[in-house]
């Protein structure tokens, strides 16, 4: 799923509610009806509070309200404001059809009121303050909202994202040092934007509702993406009945040496839990031994070694009957970094036609020869690159800071 700014999402929205038939208001609907959908499918509770600003993200909440009043949950809602006249026009006509009285917020003494502790003690809070658009800091009604919210003991979800954090912000939200709400769940709408992904806004569930919108069809400026539980679904669908291991694939993992047999068969491990069906663990002879007692599931090969126990340059001979049969690779953990097994990686990594994941070790063995890692003639089609900062450093021929300092860009 593509990463989108504030001003692609706009787009997005406009080109949608250009069409017939579809306006802002079924939007709004239809946002609403979707935050109702995720509180209820990933959270328990019995009453809700709902607190909503004066735009559309307060009409998302009035929306979300009647849904869930719907649903037969105890409601109460909150609006940041005088009176309907103060409202977007689609957030007033959802607020007039409230089959509920709301409780208005106009000024700071509003917020001592015994009805407003009250509602906020629902069970679920949900933030419809401020979202898509809005620059810190807040100020106002909405910076005492969040201050309230805050201090309120339910479960708070963040409709489109929490209010007070920027989207188009690639800082970690408690960097910034702004006000903000802390939530348990969020949902946007249309495309996840940029603090979605890199903001750590919430150790919660982020889901994303395209609401009838077409995303795909706005451009892209950041050329970021970001991988969905849904899209994983599609990838790996349920298993039919008479299904085999013969099915899902054989992983070769190339790894290990003394003193550390547990990388070799961690990744052995997590490729089995991952889904293959067959993973063979290719290390040095002398520990083969130790990572086959690891998991009964997992298959060895034992490799030609070094004095020094690591893979010797010598088991390149054995490197066509390894890949024999396989459809992918994992190279790297706990190899060392020995200059005859750094020369069998760099060998392996030329030579092998199959997909790829290169960590650790398999990452080191490339130090100073960086452009040995572009794929020749039949060289793997694809391959995954997992460098910690070290790592990466050392690979591109900077220090760790510089890569810290912009991790993303580096990338």
């Amino acid at each position: 799923m593509r990463i989108l700014t504030c001003d692609e999402v706009r787009q997005a929205e406009q080109e949608a509610t250009a069409r017939p038939k579809i306006s802002t208001l079924v939007l709004m609907q239809r946002a609403g009806h979707a935050v109702a959908q995720f509180c209820m499918s990933r959270f328990k509770f019995k009453s809700v509070c709902v607190v909503c600003g004066r735009g559309n993200i307060g009409g998302d909440g009035l929306a979300a309200a009647a849904s869930l009043r719907n649903f037969g949950v105890e409601v109460s809602v909150v609006i940041l404001a005088e009176g309907v006249g103060a409202l977007s026009p689609d957030a007033g006509d959802l607020c007039s059809r409230l089959a509920l009285q709301p409780m208005w917020i106009a000024n700071d003494a509003d917020f001592e009121s015994e009805a407003l502790r009250e509602a906020l003690g629902a069970d679920l809070i949900i933030d419809a303050i401020v979202g898509t658009g809005f620059k810190p800091p807040l100020e106002g009604l909405a910076r005492k909202a969040v201050e309230a919210i805050n201090d309120a003991f339910g479960t708070i979800v963040s409709v489109d994202m929490p209010s007070g954090v920027d989207a188009d912000s690639r800082v970690p939200a408690h960097e910034s040092g702004d006000d903000a709400v802390f939530a348990h769940g969020i949902i946007t709408f249309i495309a996840p934007k940029p603090t979605h992904v890199f903001g750590e806004l919430t150790s919660g569930p982020i889901a994303v509702s395209e609401i009838g919108v077409q995303p795909a069809l706005v451009p892209n400026t950041t050329g970021l993406g970001v991988i969905t539980g849904q899209e994983v679904g599609i990838t790996f669908p349920p298993r039919l009945q008479d299904a085999h291991k013969g099915q899902f694939g054989h992983v070769l993992v190339i790894a290990g040496s003394w003193g550390k047999a547990g990388a070799a068969a961690l990744a052995g491990m997590a490729a089995l839990r991952t889904g293959a069906g067959l993973v063979t663990i290719a290390c040095p002879k002398s520990i083969q031994s130790t990572v086959a007692g690891f998991a009964p599931e997992l298959m060895t090969e034992g490799l030609k070694e070094t004095r020094e126990g690591t893979i010797s340059m010598e088991a390149s001979d054995q490197l066509e009957s390894l890949l024999t049969g396989k459809d992918a690779i994992v190279l790297g953990p706990g190899l060392s970094r020995n200059p005859g097994t750094t020369k069998f990686v760099r060998r392996l990594v030329a030579r092998s036609p199959l997909p790829m994941v290169l960590d650790a070790d398999g990452l080191n063995a490339f130090d100073g020869h960086y452009a040995d890692l572009k794929a020749r003639g039949d060289g793997a089609p694809f391959r995954v690159l997992t460098p910690h900062p070290g790592e990466a450093a050392r690979l591109i021929g900077v220090s760790t800071n510089d890569i810290q300092a912009d991790r993303l860009e580096v990338a």
